[in-house]
């Protein structure tokens, strides 16, 4: 690998981390970078350069799906404590199927599998 790649990669990484400290931190862009000694200029180029790349990479996935008969999309899930919730599965054009957290497995994947083939 040239390394000029491998560079690359590892200043996006370090950016990625300094964005996340910056939106932790509750400070402006300004205070943020004085307190960080990071030039303000340097700051919004990889904002504006990772929101790119990874526009790039959505568009990138996009045109793969496209290009082929692929399943659902996946949803994140979020996972609380408490009382047992319905399960809840997002699906493409708004649609939620909510699925009472005793079902019996093999019929959800009976289900699963028929919402992937239509």
């Amino acid at each position: 690998m040239a390394k000029g790649k491998t560079r690359s990669r590892e200043l996006e990484s370090t950016w990625r981390q300094t964005l996340t400290r910056h939106r932790q931190s509750g400070l402006t862009v300004r205070e943020f970078c004085r307190v960080e000694e990071i030039k303000e200029s340097a700051f919004h180029y990889w904002k504006r350069e990772l929101k790119r790349r990874a526009g790039d990479c959505q568009s990138s996935a996009r045109r793969r799906k496209t290009s082929r008969q692929s399943s659902p999309a996946l949803v994140p899930v979020t996972i609380t404590s408490g009382s047992p919730a319905p399960i809840e599965i997002a699906l493409p054009g708004g649609t939620t199927l909510r699925v009472s957290s005793d079902c019996e497995q093999s019929l959800l994947r009976m289900v699963v599998s028929a919402l992937a083939t239509s």
